[in-house]
């Protein structure tokens, strides 16, 4: 990520990351997942009044957030590093079977 940390730990407070070490890779494929999930599950009309609203002026950063919160996702679903040290065995998360 370019930016100086600063930037960077402002940017991830705004998405509630709460691993300051998430991988660039992992932050971006979440940030991407907010406009190509909405397409996927059939909610481009409701992303298109979203992202085009008044209400998206201000604070956009924490309301992409939220509007991905909604809908189920937070960085922590994607965080590989985070996944990757965990010993806690969870069947319906699989992470640890994909990486190697």
């Amino acid at each position: 990520m370019s930016g100086t940390a600063q930037e960077k730990a402002i940017l991830f407070d705004r998405f509630a990351v709460a691993n300051p070490n998430m991988t660039h890779g992992d932050f971006m494929y979440y940030l991407a997942d907010i406009w190509t999930g909405a397409i996927q599950n059939g909610q481009r009309t409701e992303m298109c009044k979203f992202v085009t609203s008044e209400d998206i002026k201000t604070d956009t950063w924490r309301k992409l957030y939220t509007y991905q919160f909604k809908n189920g996702e937070t960085p922590r679903d994607v965080d590989r590093t985070t996944h990757l040290e965990s010993t806690r065995v969870d069947h319906n998360l699989n992470m640890r079977q994909w990486t190697y």
